[in-house]
């Protein structure tokens, strides 16, 4: 079986999107409903299980963990994910204050530590608070603005 393309709007459309806040908390957000809806300036969509593993079912991942889009800093998912630029564990969390498990699922991981299930929430709440220090309507606006 062959990896379809990657469609960020078609997963975004699929998954529950959270926000990671410079503070270390992971919040999930009903705001980011397409690639329009954050700053690619500053931001990436990350997926928590690797795309290619989600897809193929990877040891069975499906079964264990929800698929999960989360919106990182650009440095953050460098650190994260690219093998060149890695941080080790301990300099993750003193930077980003969040442990990396919670960001990125590892399917060869079996100690349940990385197991960590997150209730679907596909409805909005009353009031979203989360994004009062991040506006990103506001922000693709201005850099739309400068492009110009």
């Amino acid at each position: 079986m062959s990896v379809p393309p990657k469609v960020m709007n078609n997963e975004i459309a699929n998954f529950d999107v959270f926000f990671l806040h410079d503070s270390g908390k992971l919040e999930q957000v009903f705001n980011v409903l397409s690639t329009t809806d954050y700053n690619h300036y500053e931001y990436e969509a990350h997926h928590f299980v690797p795309y290619t593993d989600w897809v193929m079912n990877t040891k069975n991942v499906q079964s264990q963990t929800d698929q999960r889009i989360i919106i990182i800093r650009k440095k953050a998912h460098q650190h994260l994910e690219n093998p060149e630029y890695r941080l080790p564990k301990d300099k993750f969390i003193e930077i980003y204050h969040i442990l990396p498990e919670k960001l990125l699922f590892d399917v060869n991981k079996r100690d349940g530590q990385y197991l960590m299930p997150y209730k679907k929430i596909r409805k909005e709440p009353e009031y979203d608070g989360c994004f009062d220090d991040v506006d990103f309507q506001a922000e693709l606006k201005k850099n739309n603005e400068v492009q110009q």
